[in-house]
């Protein structure tokens, strides 16, 4: 009997722990999202009632997930801040978010040439061809990650896009009702909980900064960055402004409402003249070829066959 693991099982092995791993870093951010969530929305009697052994397993795991996979990242601040922005900016606002992010990024790298490894070792594939996938593949899987951040990025900002002019419109009125700027984006926060939770979030997250002696433009400022829209550092300059002219903050607020409403039709506008373009391609791919062949195909034939028989004829003389 042999002593060496079929390749067919050394693989189903290989990939089997591979997704196990996986499946649970991901279950595991999960868990520290959703109870980051309830601390931030839970009271400080609930937090000390059920958060007690939680915070011993993320200590855990906030000391050992650094010197894993510490030594992945660039060794650059510069680049791992810019690393750390972009998860902020995909919604990933842990801090040990980067750390997870490198070593999925590895394993994905490490994967592709696992699996080619096995056929290679099954005897499917040569040494040159084992070479290329593997580079392809390390390549592929290193720059997966990072496309997928860009990917969650936008689409957070989509989030934020359609929920800022709801944001506004409350944040208008209730300055205009007689509420602190303070007050106001507190009352806000509460509201969009359930309409918009991404957002209302965010500004949960903007009212602990003002409660902790920020000012409110630097708050607003940094959620800018945390989301990278320029519609959010207009504001975050508007407050400067009005802070330092004396200006009325509800008609600026106002005046800043109906341009970001305006922006969102224009934007639906947009959306549905590209619509009619793009309507095109398949009608020019699909539906135009069908046409063409069930129009000219029996006038191919009949030509066809004329020739054919031209040619029949010709030849017999």
């Amino acid at each position: 009997m042999s002593t060496f693991l079929d390749p067919i099982d050394l693989f189903v092995f290989l990939i089997s722990t591979v997704l196990t791993g996986s499946a649970l870093t991901v279950l595991h951010q999960r868990r520290r999202k959703a109870t980051h969530r309830l601390r931030e929305l839970s009271s400080f009697r609930e937090r000390s009632q059920s958060s007690e052994p939680v915070d011993g397993l993320t200590g855990l795991y906030d000391k050992i997930l650094p010197r894993i996979a510490g030594r992945l990242l660039p060794a650059n601040p510069s680049k791992r801040s810019t690393l750390q922005l972009r998860m902020y900016q995909a919604g990933f606002t842990s801090p040990a978010s980067i750390y997870t992010f490198a070593i999925i990024r590895l394993m994905l790298a490490v994967l592709p040439f696992l699996v080619v490894s096995s056929c290679f070792a099954s005897g499917f594939l040569s040494p040159k061809t084992l070479l290329m996938l593997s580079i392809a593949g390390a390549g592929v899987g290193f720059l997966t990650p990072s496309l997928w951040l860009d990917y969650r990025k936008r689409k957070r900002q989509q989030l934020f896009v359609r929920s800022l002019p709801d944001f506004f419109d409350l944040l208008t009125t209730c300055i205009e009702s007689g509420l602190a700027l303070e007050a106001s984006v507190k009352r806000v926060s509460v509201e969009l909980t359930h309409a918009h939770p991404v957002l209302a979030a965010e500004l949960l997250r903007v009212d602990n900064q003002i409660s902790l002696g920020t000012a409110p433009n630097d708050a607003f400022e940094s959620f800018a960055e945390r989301s990278d829209l320029d519609c959010l550092r207009s504001f975050a300059s508007l407050i400067r402004q009005t802070r330092l002219t004396g200006a009325s903050m509800g008609e600026a607020l106002r005046v800043n409402a109906e341009m970001m409403r305006t922006q969102r039709e224009q934007r639906a506008e947009e959306s549905a003249q590209k619509a009619s373009v793009m309507v095109m391609i398949p009608t020019l791919l699909l539906i135009f070829p069908t046409v063409f062949i069930a129009l000219a195909g029996p006038a191919m034939i009949q030509l066809s066959e004329k020739f054919g028989a031209s040619e029949a004829v010709s030849s017999e003389k």
